[in-house]
């Protein structure tokens, strides 16, 4: 079960997954509870983006610089979305940041549950997701003058840092 899944936060704030931060941790979680469980786009809708979740703003952030880490994971197209993450902290705040990240890849499943478990539990780290459907990499692959794989990946680390 997903004892942090809050449907009246999902629905009061969530269901659009806007580009605004989260209002606090709990809106947060329940943000990434909805990516999970919440409902899901009829197959016909094939046209949009996928979303983009920023979490809640820590406090120093909103007016101190932050250090940010983007990765991605996904295969693509062929075998479903490609997902884009960033963490961002203040670099002050490096003594209350998690250790042990690393390439997504290089890391176990239970590795990358706990790190974003703790990810989660720490209000000094802020983060956003990105998600590529395979029908948003698809539809931009395919059109008239196509857009790479790589050109995708650039715009979603550059929408990334624009929503934080």
């Amino acid at each position: 079960g997903n004892e942090e899944f809050d449907a009246a936060v999902l629905n009061a704030a969530t269901l659009a997954f806007p580009t605004k931060a989260c209002k606090n941790r709990k809106e947060t979680v329940a943000s990434i509870a909805a990516l999970f469980y919440g409902p899901r786009p009829p197959s016909c809708n094939v046209y949009g983006g996928g979303p983009i979740l920023l979490s809640d703003v820590p406090a120093k952030a909103r007016t101190e610089p932050v250090v940010m880490g983007i990765d991605e994971a996904g295969r693509g197209p062929s075998l479903g979305p490609m997902t884009y993450g960033a963490a961002f902290w203040c670099p002050s705040d490096r003594k209350a940041i998690p250790k042990g990240f690393e390439d997504s890849k290089a890391l176990s499943p239970e590795t990358r549950a706990r790190l974003f478990a703790n990810i989660k539990e720490t209000a000094e780290i802020g983060f956003v997701l990105r998600v590529l459907h395979a029908s948003e990499i698809s539809r931009k692959s395919l059109q008239p003058e196509p857009c790479s794989l790589n050109v995708m990946s650039h715009d979603a680390a550059i929408q990334m840092v624009q929503a934080v």
